[in-house]
């Protein structure tokens, strides 16, 4: 057998899912929530859920509202974690060189198959009959010549498939354009106005086109498509968080010794996803007082982050908003990991828009365009989008014009920090238009940006 660089995935579906079920049968017909018991934000569905809009991320509250019956589950992330080392172990008795970004998710090279006798048949029956051996957990693999090809086969498979040599495309063509890996929202969106449903039909539109038209992300997911994936294998394992602790000799009373430990471990994180190259898309914070009694507060971070200054900044907002507090013994810091090559952390531009242009009917001229090349019915609504203008409110500020208290929508709130100040002045005529900014945090945790205009009128600025 030639050796050729074929790729094989091998997944079990929902691991947590299958983990709670496995733990408590009577489950299994039931529609239930993990839940994280830090936030009670959802961590994980059962499918159906998923489909009627249940996301990773929602509140329990929201979760009741659209399906009032659910089953809510503490999620028992260490267990999770343990069974997909074990499931590694089992994989790297036939390749140690193992990718797997997410629970219950690993792909191989097969090349190994050029020095024995087996076939990929074979070599995927023996991972599946291994695995539920082990685990009695279902499992399913696939090969195909490409990672994104393996992974929706994975997917389809019952409980193996071999895609043939060259015919990944072929594969490919009648799948749902969302099953593209991060897909921005805003081109699916335009291939549907367009009529675009799957990625066969995705495929078929000429490469130029799509450069112009949707960017480099864009023309990256249509080679895919055609079933030329350049991606290579990354040899990393899952790791669902990293955390980092300080423990005080003397309980602390003061809220800005805490604070310099919350820098501390802030700095240790981002040096951590530094260099091993990860963002963090969650930041959760953990604060053990004297008398044994642990607070948690957790935070998303959209876009995912690396940086310490962003880190840090959201770590003491979140102390911040942590009440009642007794002397504190322990700090604990926790960061989700994500490796950059996951992130969608951008909106694709609508158009490539020259910042020098000065003609006015740009995107008037670029929509016309559109339905000459597309057709009237690709064009459903066409609407010039401006900045979001700032919303009027009322300030009430110290002698020197630092403002003290902040009233939004009827409602007063005291400005418990003020982070940034910074200035903006520019000339109107021959009028000096000078406008003060301040970023900080208000009694509700919120963290906005206000300005004014000479100090007479203030403003959100909500860009």
């Amino acid at each position: 057998m030639a050796c050729v660089m074929r790729i094989l995935c091998m997944m079990l579906d929902q691991l947590p899912i299958q983990v709670e079920i496995q733990l408590n049968p009577q489950l299994n017909k039931q529609h239930f929530i993990l839940i994280d018991p830090s936030n009670q934000r959802v961590l994980y569905t059962t499918k159906l859920l998923y489909n009627i809009g249940i996301n990773k991320g929602d509140s329990r509250h929201n979760a009741e509202k659209i399906y009032p019956k659910v089953i809510f589950i503490n999620a028992k992330e260490k267990l999770y974690q343990k069974i997909h080392i074990k499931l590694q172990n089992i994989l790297s008795k036939f390749n140690n060189q193992i990718e797997s970004s997410h629970l219950g998710e690993y792909f191989i090279y097969t090349n190994f198959l050029a020095n024995t006798t087996n076939t990929e048949e074979l070599l995927l029956n023996t991972i599946i009959k291994e695995i539920t051996y082990f685990t009695q957990l279902s499992a399913t693999a696939a090969i195909a010549d490409t990672k994104f090809a393996a992974r929706c086969a994975a997917l389809r498979a019952s409980p193996t498939r071999s895609i043939p040599k060259g015919k990944d495309a072929d594969f490919l063509k009648s799948l749902s354009i969302k099953n593209l890996p991060n897909s921005p929202k805003e081109l699916l969106r335009r291939l549907d106005l367009f009529g675009i449903k799957t990625i066969g039909e995705f495929a078929n539109i000429p490469h130029d086109l799509i450069m112009s038209q949707f960017g480099s992300k864009a023309f990256e997911l249509h080679t895919m498509s055609r079933g030329k994936d350049n991606r290579t294998l990354n040899h990393c394992i899952h790791q669902p968080n990293i955390r980092y602790t300080k423990t005080s000799p003397d309980p602390i009373c003061n809220s800005k010794s805490a604070e310099h430990l919350l820098q501390d471990l802030s700095y240790q994180i981002s040096q951590y996803l530094i260099k091993n190259g990860y963002h963090t898309q969650a930041i959760k914070l953990s604060i053990k007082d004297e008398k044994g009694h642990t607070q948690y507060k957790r935070n998303k971070l959209q876009p995912p982050t690396y940086t310490h200054t962003r880190i840090q900044r959201i770590s003491i907002n979140m102390f911040t908003q942590i009440k009642n507090i007794n002397p504190i013994t322990h700090i604990t810091l926790e960061a989700d990991l994500l490796h950059p090559w996951h992130t969608d952390a951008y909106q694709l531009n609508l158009f490539n828009i020259n910042p020098q242009a000065k003609n006015k009917d740009h995107l008037t001229n670029t929509i016309n365009y559109i339905k000459d090349r597309f057709g009237e019915k690709s064009i459903q609504k066409a609407k010039t989008i401006s900045k979001p203008t700032p919303d009027s409110i009322k300030v009430k500020c110290t002698s020197e014009g630092i403002p003290i208290t902040i009233q939004i929508n009827k409602h007063t709130h005291l400005v418990k920090t003020i982070h940034q100040h910074w200035r903006s002045q520019s000339n109107w005529w021959n009028k000096c238009v000078r406008k003060d900014y301040y970023q900080l945090n208000i009694t509700n945790g919120r963290l906005i940006t206000v300005f004014s205009t000479n100090k007479n009128n203030w403003f959100l600025d909500r860009q």
